[in-house]
């Protein structure tokens, strides 16, 4: 397939909706119903190794979660529809207009490859399916130009895992009460720091903020309203708001509600939902092989 020039704002439109997120939706009653509140665990400002096991042992046991969604985004018709995830990268997503995904987006990720399927003329773009392969992705220009993993939507919906050595700071309390976790990993593109905002008595995170390597803000994200799951020793948010940057240094929004939690009873084909769709009648762009985005259009 040759390269295109992509706009911006069409591929991070795409793009952000993975980065937050079957048929199938609930009445909006139920994205505000109350539920179980996450305990208290610690009484004291904890210690470095308390906050950690804290927050890897609150979804430990959680594989794979599912969900009703509604996502809201600037300039969007609101969207509602069926989120499922396995851990660690795997998650499919269909999502429409009054829950009709035949007018929305498939939105997907497995082992190895994840797409945006926008299956209508959506925010004004025409049918089409942008995708890529996770390791050729990482390494690719559009990479340097979005720099998206879909990582960050695990993390997002507070599946958690945080590896000890890469923390380069001592816990940092804030004047809000809240505690900060600074870490950085090592990318493709050079080093990425990653902040989280961890709630100093119940070991939630809260916010969780991108830098690049020139510590400029890259994206962030906002978690709330968490529901206790006591069978599953889980606290998952209920309410998540997503930022991301542009390379104009305009931040892209949407923010999504989650209800009607299940954990561990994904039903269903596995091979059919962790697979790539093949529409015929969608344009293909390969996000690893195109070139950086412009003002051109597809």
């Amino acid at each position: 397939m040759n390269e295109r020039r992509l706009r911006f704002s069409q591929i991070i439109g795409a793009l952000i909706v993975f980065l937050v997120l079957g048929n199938g939706c609930r009445t909006v009653n139920s994205f505000r119903s109350s539920g179980e509140r996450a305990p208290v665990l610690f009484s004291t400002a904890p210690d470095l190794g308390g906050l950690v096991n804290a927050i890897n042992a609150n979804t430990s046991e959680v594989r794979q979660l599912s969900c009703d969604i509604q996502i809201r985004m600037d300039g969007v018709p609101p969207l509602s529809g069926t989120l499922i995830v396995e851990k660690p990268r795997r998650m499919r997503l269909k999502a429409g207009l009054i829950g009709i995904s035949e007018m929305g987006v498939d939105v997907g990720s497995n082992d190895e490859e994840f797409w945006v399927w926008n299956k209508s003329a959506f925010g004004g773009q025409a049918p089409a399916i942008y995708f890529a392969k996770h390791t050729e992705f990482a390494k690719s220009s559009m990479r340097q130009s979005i720099p998206f993993e879909p990582q960050w939507i695990i993390d997002a919906l507070g599946l958690i895992s945080l590896e000890p050595n890469r923390l380069i700071q001592s816990p940092l309390p804030r004047a809000d009460g809240l505690i900060e976790l600074r870490m950085e990993t090592q990318t493709h593109n050079g080093p990425v720091t990653k902040t989280l905002v961890v709630d100093s008595k119940t070991g939630l995170v809260l916010q969780q903020a991108i830098y690049d390597a020139k510590m400029q803000l890259i994206a962030y994200s906002v978690a709330g309203e968490h529901q206790h799951f006591k069978e599953f020793h889980a606290s998952l948010p209920r309410h998540i708001k997503l930022v991301v940057i542009g390379p104009d240094r305009r931040p892209n929004s949407l923010t999504v509600d989650l209800a009607g939690h299940e954990i561990n009873q994904l039903y269903g084909d596995p091979d059919r939902q962790w697979t790539m769709p093949q529409p015929s009648d969608a344009q293909w762009f390969d996000l690893a092989k195109t070139t950086s985005p412009t003002s051109q259009t597809p």
